[in-house]
């Protein structure tokens, strides 16, 4: 009887730290480099492709932010989410692309993010 007890006790003591170990894990990373372009204006002193750093990305889940990052010095950005697929918004912007991404289980997905300058 005491086997028995102990075993149902460790059983409900291991179940939910593995089925939380198994969610954490259903994760994937984005990174990339946020630029300019498509459009810049003629006489610019910098390049369309220039990287932006400092510039904020957030991320959205069914219309809410769920995370965000900034950019850079060199203009890139690197976050940890959970696999699923995400909106991208970016303040202070009109446009920008891509408007969506896809984040995979276990993989590292390289998104780069053109920034229009001209449409603040």
């Amino acid at each position: 009887m005491k086997l028995v007890v102990l075993a149902a006790l460790l059983l409900v003591l291991v179940v939910p730290v593995a089925g939380a170990a198994s969610r954490t894990s259903q994760r994937g990373v984005l990174y990339g480099v946020v630029t300019r372009g498509p459009a810049c204006s003629k006489g610019e002193l910098h390049p369309c492709v220039a990287p932006l750093p400092g510039v904020t990305i957030v991320f959205l889940r069914h219309g809410h932010a769920v995370a965000q990052t900034t950019t850079g010095g060199d203009g890139t950005y690197q976050i940890r989410l959970h696999t699923g697929r995400y909106g991208i918004r970016v303040p202070g912007h009109k446009r920008w692309a891509p408007v969506r991404v896809r984040v995979w289980t276990g993989q590292v997905t390289r998104t780069n993010i053109e920034i229009d300058t001209l449409s603040r």
